[in-house]
């Protein structure tokens, strides 16, 4: 199911400069969930973690989820031009995360590795910087998924750059390594 519909045009250049820090700050936080995923073995993926209800596996497969729905937006962005674009719907993002279910550690290791070098890749596209979205509303809502209490609610007719969309997806690694080294930790201390 399609939750938003956002028509994309062509805009002058802006910000090239914000663009790369944003691309930059998504690098570091992969590379910091990166880092602690070889610490999870088959067992740890059935640590419960901070978030009630998920465990290091759910974690790490909405990670995944994400991705795949970060993926899908800019890939459509490249192709669109000024046609529709359809933003994945919550329904796909669960069905991906459901596909995790039962994969092993390495597994999410080299996917998380595999993705988030394809999402820099098309973040660097050069027109990236250069895309508006009108929004008309989004499943994830703005700084939704970096854990962001402020609100600000989408407005039929409301345009943003592709990057400001982007960078909703600010803190989302940071948070969820913060998870998974948590549960661990957790972990190893219950077994001292």
């Amino acid at each position: 199911m399609i939750l938003s519909t956002v028509r994309m045009k062509e805009t002058p250049k802006n910000n090239e400069a914000g663009l790369e820090e944003l691309r930059a700050e998504l690098a570091a936080e992969r590379e910091a969930l990166l880092a602690v995923v070889p610490e999870v073995d088959e067992p740890a993926l059935s640590l419960p973690t901070r978030n009630a209800g998920w465990t290091v596996r759910d974690v790490l497969a909405h990670v995944l989820a994400s991705d795949a729905d970060l993926i899908a937006l800019l890939e459509e962005a490249a192709r669109s031009g000024t046609r529709d674009l359809r933003i994945p719907g919550l329904e796909k993002h669960q069905r991906e995360m459901a596909r995790w279910a039962e994969a092993a550690p390495r597994s999410f290791a080299r996917k998380l590795r595999n993705r988030g070098g394809r999402w820099l890749e098309l973040l660097t596209a050069p027109s990236s910087s250069t895309l508006t979205i009108p929004v008309s509303g989004n499943w994830w809502p703005q700084n939704a998924l970096s854990g962001s209490t402020s609100s600000t609610p989408e407005e039929s007719g409301a345009v943003r750059p592709l990057a400001d969309v982007v960078a909703d997806w600010r803190g989302h690694d940071a948070q969820h390594a913060e998870d998974v080294r948590l549960a661990l930790g957790a972990n190893a201390a219950s077994h001292c």
